[in-house]
């Protein structure tokens, strides 16, 4: 349920965790996502808005953007995953495991590990049991705030009354060679 930003509660965490005045890189790319330039412009006015120091550096080149990002130079930017099957592991695996590629977050937890191998282990014998230990696993992530989503994009498709067969992948949308129309 989405409820509004709470600024203060924000500036109180900061301050408990002794924070007013840290340093925050934050890293836009302008040759990648359209937007991605003013949307991190905003970042750093919410950040400095909560008590923080947050600079922002615009790159030209991705290769540098990527860099910066997947050594820890930068702090703040933006980053997006569609994974090539719909499972938990493509994402909370690939994401957030100890000596991954694309842990872009640095995160390296032995207990996290130990958790995706169990739900991996439960999938074969029990799937009920693996959703719920990968939920418990997703929840932690949140609780923990790996990483702050800024978005999760919602499609809504409308067909004529004519149009039939309509399959929609989780991924790629609406499967325009599979429809049929009368």
């Amino acid at each position: 349920m989405w409820s509004d930003p709470d600024v203060e509660r924000a500036r109180d965490l900061i301050e408990d965790a002794d924070a007013i005045g840290e340093k925050v890189t934050v890293w836009a790319s302008d040759q990648d996502v359209s937007g991605n330039v003013r949307t991190m412009r905003y970042v750093v006015e919410v950040l400095r808005d909560i008590g923080l120091r947050a600079k922002l550096t615009i790159v030209h080149d991705l290769d540098e953007y990527a860099g910066a990002v997947f050594t820890g130079e930068a702090q703040a930017y933006l980053f997006g995953w569609l994974a090539d099957y719909p499972s938990p592991t493509n994402f909370i695996e690939l994401l957030f495991a100890c000596g991954e590629p694309l842990n872009a977050s640095g995160l390296c937890s032995e207990s996290l590990d130990a958790r995706i191998e169990e739900a991996k282990r439960l999938q074969a014998t029990d799937p009920a049991a693996s959703n719920r230990v990968w939920i418990e696993i997703e929840h932690q992530l949140v609780a923990d705030a790996v990483w702050a989503p800024l978005t999760n994009p919602i499609f809504v498709y409308a067909f004529s009354a004519r149009t039939e067969n309509i399959q929609v992948n989780p991924q790629w949308g609406v499967l325009l060679s599979r429809l049929w129309v009368q």
